[in-house]
């Protein structure tokens, strides 16, 4: 596949045809949130040039993306973690490490990784879902990762142009906790800079930062909102995604 908008265009068209098949809250879910997983389907195509060819992939939470990531990478094994989704099964021959990722508070329930480690590691819009410190769930995805492998998350900005307003208001703009743990909302959200100093604690190197404004949703003043961020400082927009990196020897 020679030219990359092309292929991703292809990509995307074949998920979207599959989400068609499935629920109307499927489709919904894929619909609000498929330009994040086009956005983290470019980014791992430009860290796996810093990798080997075979280096493979581990999906934290699998989803439309998991889909996306094994017909992007035919050749790439793609590995998932966490609670299994049997809507999201891959065809190709892959490894499922089934865990509660709030467990990691206990390092003697940690899964032991493969001796094959994993160059890439995916965390899209989970960290909120947990009620466990990233403090805790980081060092145990690092153990997963090979020496300069990268650890990718996607997740919301607290600290969105939206959520700034509501607190002006003295209305909270977080969602409270949820009776159904089976489903759980957000427990914590967090900004870019908090979040790369807990990285930092756990020896993890902030790569890059990106905001953006790929889910717009919640009321018409929230869409409302979340497009004006557009025009303010990058600070302001609703999500973000990091990318984090393991050195290449520990210090």
């Amino acid at each position: 596949m020679s030219n990359p908008q092309t292929s991703l265009h292809v990509l995307l068209s074949q998920i979207e045809a599959y989400a068609s098949k499935l629920s109307s809250e499927h489709q919904a879910y894929w619909s609000l949130h498929k330009l994040r997983f086009a956005q983290a389907l470019r980014l791992v195509k430009t860290l796996k040039r810093e990798l080997p060819i075979d280096s493979p992939i581990l999906d934290i939470g699998n989803s439309f993306q998991t889909l996306l990531f094994a017909d992007g990478f035919p050749k790439t094994p793609v590995d998932t973690l966490g609670y299994f989704d049997r809507t999201y099964h891959l065809q190709k021959p892959s490894r499922h490490f089934e865990y509660d990722l709030n467990q990691a508070i206990e390092k003697a329930t940690w899964p032991t990784p493969p001796s094959s480690k994993y160059g890439i590691i995916t965390f899209l819009e989970v960290i909120e879902h947990l009620y466990t410190s990233p403090l805790q769930v980081l060092p145990f995805l690092k153990t997963f990762l090979e020496p300069s492998g990268f650890l990718v998350i996607q997740t919301p900005n607290a600290a969105a142009l939206k959520k700034r307003l509501k607190l002006l208001r003295g209305v909270n703009p977080y969602e409270k906790i949820r009776l159904d743990r089976s489903c759980p909302g957000h427990f914590r959200e967090y900004t870019p800079d908090e979040l790369s100093k807990m990285s930092a604690e756990c020896g993890l190197l902030t790569r890059k930062v990106e905001y953006n404004n790929f889910t717009i949703d919640g009321s018409k003043w929230d869409r409302l909102w979340d497009r004006l961020a557009n025009y303010l400082p990058r600070s302001f927009k609703s999500g973000f995604t990091m990318i984090l990196q393991k050195p290449s020897e520990e210090i």
